[in-house]
């Protein structure tokens, strides 16, 4: 199972400056600018997860939890937690079981899969098994499972799943990363302003 997260800190002393004779309100001021950045911080690792890979938001927000700042512990955690996902929770083109002619034909001859967004759909090539392909396809399972399946040999079983990534890896991609670093960070700074003023009316 992988994990990702995103912790949001902040600068102590600089609030402890701005409230001056209230410190004594500095740590609830954090405290609430941090819980809410981590709320707009599970907002935005969805947002950009979903905006560059073949997931729904239902699917990331499966693997987020908050762990909210206390005034005795100043730092907030959005973490991405979750194991590796079928192929087929991403993109794959005709996501209907495959169907064989009587003649042996296959239908589709070919399956297509994407986990990126950029860069479109590619065919699913399969294995090479004493110098013949072994190609992947969809069928559902007797437990009601779609998925794509593969054989490991020429015989019918075993069959194993392919995976993709991760959500923990997805969010965890560095382009994810810059993106929901740079939010958390202006939207911590907005927070804090917001509670100084709050405290200080």
């Amino acid at each position: 199972m992988g994990s990702t997260f995103v912790d949001i800190t902040t600068n102590a002393d600089e609030v402890e400056r701005k409230l001056a004779e209230i410190t004594d309100k500095s740590k609830l001021v954090m405290m609430r600018a941090m819980n809410r950045t981590a709320s707009v911080v599970n907002t935005s690792v969805k947002k950009e997860v979903s905006a560059r890979y073949f997931i729904s938001q239902k699917k990331i927000s499966e693997t987020l939890h908050i762990e909210n700042a206390s005034t005795s512990n100043l730092t907030a955690l959005v973490v991405s937690q979750g194991s590796k996902l079928g192929l087929e929770k991403f993109k794959v083109s005709p996501l209907r079981p495959v169907k064989l002619s009587k003649k042996g034909k296959r239908t589709p001859g070919v399956y297509k899969a994407a986990i990126k967004k950029a860069g479109g759909l590619k065919p699913l090539t399969g294995k090479n098994i004493l110098g013949r392909k072994n190609k992947p396809f969809v069928a559902i399972m007797p437990n009601g499972h779609e998925g794509v399946f593969i054989r490991e040999t020429w015989d019918a079983y075993p069959i194993d799943s392919m995976m993709g990534p991760a959500v923990p890896q997805l969010a965890g991609k560095k382009e994810v990363m810059e993106a929901v670093t740079k939010k958390a960070n202006e939207t911590l700074e907005k927070r804090i302003e917001h509670e100084l003023s709050r405290v200080m009316q």
